[in-house]
């Protein structure tokens, strides 16, 4: 079974916390073998879905984080139906056009759509001291 995940691009992303924990975090995500969509779109995703077979969607506002899980009043729906299941599957393959592949090897293929953004040298830098500051931090975000 393939499993794949879509996330903001940390170019275009809105949540820098969110960001640089993924840059910290890359390769281990990698290394559980699913493909990583960074997506580039005129706004940010904020998505929670999983798609599950032909059949199972599951959909809420659950960030499927530690925080969300036990401290926040996050939920999410388990629904069955083959036709939403379709519906959302057409959804993501639009979305996944717009985003850069990263391969569980670290090969990294450009969807059809996907835009190049450049990060701008400030934006670097703040990643990467954020990146460091982060860290002790990182069960609280």
């Amino acid at each position: 079974m393939k499993t794949e995940l879509i996330i903001n691009a940390v170019e275009s992303g809105a949540n820098p916390f969110g960001c640089t924990d993924y840059l910290n975090q890359k390769k281990d995500v990698r290394q559980t073998g699913s493909y990583v969509y960074e997506y580039v779109g005129t706004q940010a995703l904020h998505t929670k879905t999983v798609l599950a077979g032909d059949t199972l969607s599951i959909v809420g506002s659950c960030n499927l984080d530690m925080r969300s899980v036990y401290l926040d009043t996050e939920m999410m729906l388990f629904i069955e139906c083959k036709e939403l299941n379709e519906t959302l599957r057409e959804h993501t393959e639009k979305l996944k056009l717009k985003s850069r592949q990263v391969a569980p090897d670290g090969t990294i293929i450009d969807g059809e759509n996907y835009q190049i953004i450049e990060q701008s040298v400030g934006k670097r830098i703040f990643y990467g001291i954020l990146r460091i500051l982060i860290i002790p931090f990182r069960h609280l975000l």
